[in-house]
């Protein structure tokens, strides 16, 4: 188990690309994330991994409040400022998705909706089946890392799953 980047740098990430976040961009703005944990078997076998990774989101996919489902992909409202979405297929693993309405220091109105905080769940490690164990994991950590951003909002990120989740 390693980490390539910290906490802090997903912090900074986030707080500088929000910052530079202009309301009239209307093309999708690329950001980095930061890889805050990794874990592997075996080092050489990237086909074999858990990776959790934050930072800002690159295109927000669906607003807060409502729960489209479209094809494969799963979109669930979790609370007013937390939305989680995940999308199974047979050519890719699963990427479980979290985004925070989290209004960075010093950003612009609006960026909370267009540029919000999001965190990325893959596992081709252990081997788990259930998609509401990968939220839930993906949840919990989301909710620490918004303790640690400073957001302008204080977005609530619930302890737990909606019971309605599966």
């Amino acid at each position: 188990m390693k980490s390539d980047d910290s906490p802090e740098k997903a912090r900074s990430l986030f707080q500088e690309k929000a910052k530079s976040w202009a309301p009239q961009d209307d093309a999708p703005l690329s950001f980095p994330s930061a890889v805050v944990c990794k874990a592997r078997t075996d080092v050489t076998d990237a086909s074999r991994e858990l990776s959790l990774r934050y930072g800002p989101s690159t295109i927000f996919e669906f607003p807060f409040d409502k729960d489209p489902t479209e094809g494969e992909r799963r979109n669930i409202s979790i609370a007013p400022d937390v939305a989680m979405t995940y999308k199974a297929t047979t050519y890719e693993p699963v990427r479980y998705r979290i985004y925070v309405r989290c209004k960075a220091p010093g950003a612009a109105s609006g960026q909370e909706d267009k540029v919000p905080f999001t965190g990325e769940l893959v596992d081709t490690l252990t081997g788990e089946p259930n998609a509401r164990a990968h939220l839930t994991y993906l949840l919990q950590s989301a909710r620490l890392m918004t303790e640690t951003l400073g957001c302008e909002n204080t977005p609530e990120v619930p302890n737990e799953l909606p019971a309605s989740v599966t």
